[in-house]
């Protein structure tokens, strides 16, 4: 998962800190285990699909707004 390519995120992100790089793979862990707590009693609630959805499209545009407002490289 993100462990194991940690050094290729870092480098990719150009980040140099190895506080940074932990900092990375503990918010990635956390929504890991944290997610489903919230997740799965809302899918029984609402029903799977709709929550898939509205995760899927959460997730796309965080990564829309990731990929919009990185930095550029000098």
């Amino acid at each position: 998962m993100v462990a194991p390519a940690l050094s290729a995120m870092a480098r990719e992100l150009k980040v140099t800190n190895s506080v940074e790089q932990s900092l990375i793979l503990s918010i990635f862990v956390l929504a890991y285990a944290v997610g489903p707590l919230f997740l799965v009693p809302l899918s029984e609630i609402n029903g799977h699909v709709i929550v898939l959805q509205l995760t899927i499209c959460f997730t796309s545009l965080l990564t829309l707004a990731v990929a919009l407002l990185k930095p550029k490289a000098n």
